[in-house]
């Protein structure tokens, strides 16, 4: 197991295809941003490059602003993190406040992935564990995945989206 997830390959500067996305916009809605806003958010570009560090399962995620060249954030996705949003993150819904959130990363079986039917998963609860969330990043032939399921406490259906990311010239 250990040796399909090293080659589980993430690698790369990936841009989000708006266009290929589904589910983006209702999920956006149930972290709480209102319709005009999550439909902008959705849209708007999104740019990451993923870079295995200490030779093992271990992810440097640099996401930049819009799609430039400046640095929004650096983190690297382990099997136990913590990561910092300030007040407004609009993945968490906009809220007032700044929000720390503990992160678990695990390699899990996903039958869409392909060549390798591997996904990084990460996993966490939001808002004093209101929301639990899975993210999953997956190749599937040329392009990168992002499938994130929301499931809110209660009696609330699980929310899905699914991104969809193209490898950018990275430089």
């Amino acid at each position: 197991w250990d040796g399909r997830c090293a080659a589980v390959d993430l690698a790369g500067k990936w841009s989000r295809d708006f266009s290929r996305c589904t589910g983006l916009i209702e999920a956006l809605e149930a972290r709480g941003l209102p319709p005009d806003r999550a439909q902008a958010e959705s849209a708007a570009p999104y740019v990451q490059r993923f870079a295995r560090i200490g030779g093992g399962r271990t992810w440097r995620v640099t996401t930049y602003r819009g799609d430039g060249p400046e640095v929004r954030r650096v983190l690297d996705y382990t099997e136990c993190w913590d990561e910092e949003y300030p007040a407004g993150a609009v993945i968490l819904g906009c809220q007032p406040e700044a929000m720390t959130i503990r992160r678990r990363t695990a390699f899990l079986a996903e039958p869409d992935a392909a060549p390798e039917a591997i996904a990084h998963c990460t996993s966490s609860s939001t808002f004093g564990g209101v929301h639990v969330e899975e993210s999953r990043r997956y190749r599937k032939g040329p392009h990168l995945i992002l499938r994130r399921t929301l499931w809110a406490r209660g009696n609330s259906p699980r929310v899905i989206s699914t991104e969809v990311f193209r490898r950018i010239k990275d430089g």
